[in-house]
């Protein structure tokens, strides 16, 4: 959350807050107060156990609250720290049974992320986009033609199932952290240095890996009625296992579906006019292309806020029509939409939205 701190302490803010529900708003210093209580509560959770459960109930109601006022702040990083502290918190009496459901938890996650990434789009964009830093040992043209993106995807997936099992889950847990390690390589100093907040979300799941599997062997797989004896443990099993199926018909949210680097998201790009342009402070002008004056909305998010776009198209609508209202006529901000691409092409639908629109 430090890492990304202009998403939660709003005064000053160039991109706009966007409630989830229309005219909600806070003067910048609730916000500040509300992330000074996470932040706390944070604490309490790590360092009081007799408080441990009311202080992350707590926690949540308040970075749900935090949400509602601005759905940027609803980053996978911020949806899975949250939900991975339940077996923590639900099995206090036996660690080993805190230790299946939370590998359990995990193995979920890892099979979603490789689901998810099987796409065209991953194949021939989003795999050569993270492989760049690396072109000089491995070319985009040997990525394409062998279809290397798929079979990444897939052993992703299969990492997922292996760790289900006792006799597989080192060698499960050695392919997912060499998998955290190369994106912390990509995306960290030694390679692109983009997305920070990534950053520690990669050590910390290496470390997850190791804490959960190596410590304690569990075999996740075996039937136990007491990962499902109270109802937060229900809601944890749901959240990461059922609802993210329903990401593929547009019923539950892309940031809860396992959908990370993967390809198959929403995009847009913003056009800029000269005067809006020169309004923006000068580490904001160098992202934009010197020919047209245009951003990628990722782009603008990392450099305004430090994270991706939430992925939706009502989404980077909001942003721009809130960022019609600095405008002076129709053609000052410009958005061109990039629907979702099919499994089997990389081909998008495209919108051009003026803000006379």
């Amino acid at each position: 959350m430090l890492l990304s701190y202009p998403l939660w302490l709003v005064e000053h803010r160039i991109h706009p807050l966007i409630p989830a529900l229309s005219g909600l708003s806070l003067p910048f210093v609730f916000h500040i107060g509300l992330f000074a209580l996470v932040v706390l509560c944070g604490v309490f959770v790590l360092a009081l156990p007799r408080y441990r459960k009311s202080s992350y109930l707590v926690m949540v109601c308040l970075v749900l609250f935090l949400i509602i006022l601005d759905v940027s702040r609803f980053q996978p990083w911020v949806y899975y720290y949250l939900i991975l502290l339940v077996p923590c918190l639900t099995n206090d009496a036996d660690s080993k049974q805190g230790l299946r459901l939370a590998g359990l938890g995990l193995a979920l996650i890892y099979i979603g992320s490789g689901w998810q990434k099987l796409n065209a789009t991953f194949n021939y964009e989003t795999l050569p986009w993270l492989m760049e830093p690396f072109e000089h040992v491995i070319s985009h043209e040997f990525l394409i033609s062998y279809g290397i993106g798929w079979f990444v995807a897939t052993i992703e997936l299969a990492a997922g199932v292996l760790i289900l099992f006792r006799k597989t889950q080192r060698l499960g847990c050695v392919i997912l952290i060499v998998m955290h390690l190369f994106i912390l390589a990509s995306l960290g100093p030694t390679g692109r240095s983009f997305n920070r907040v990534v950053w520690p979300w990669n050590i910390s799941f290496c470390i997850l890996l190791f804490a959960v599997f190596q410590a304690q062997p569990v075999t996740l797989i075996q039937w136990n009625a007491s990962l499902t004896q109270k109802p937060i443990q229900w809601v944890f099993l749901v959240l990461l296992g059922v609802l993210p199926l329903l990401s593929t018909v547009g019923l539950w949210p892309k940031q809860a579906s396992h959908a990370l680097y993967s390809g198959n998201k929403v995009r847009s790009t913003l056009f800029f006019s000269d005067s809006i342009a020169q309004s923006f402070p000068t580490h904001l002008q160098q992202e934009l292309d010197n020919q047209d004056l245009s951003m990628d909305m990722n782009n603008f998010m990392l450099a305004t806020l430090r994270v991706p776009p939430y992925p939706s198209t009502w989404y980077h609508k909001r942003v721009f029509r809130a960022l019609c209202e600095e405008a002076v006529n129709e053609f000052d901000v410009v958005l061109t939409l990039y629907y979702e691409p099919t499994l089997t092409s990389i081909n998008r639908t495209e919108e051009t939205l003026f803000c006379s629109d």
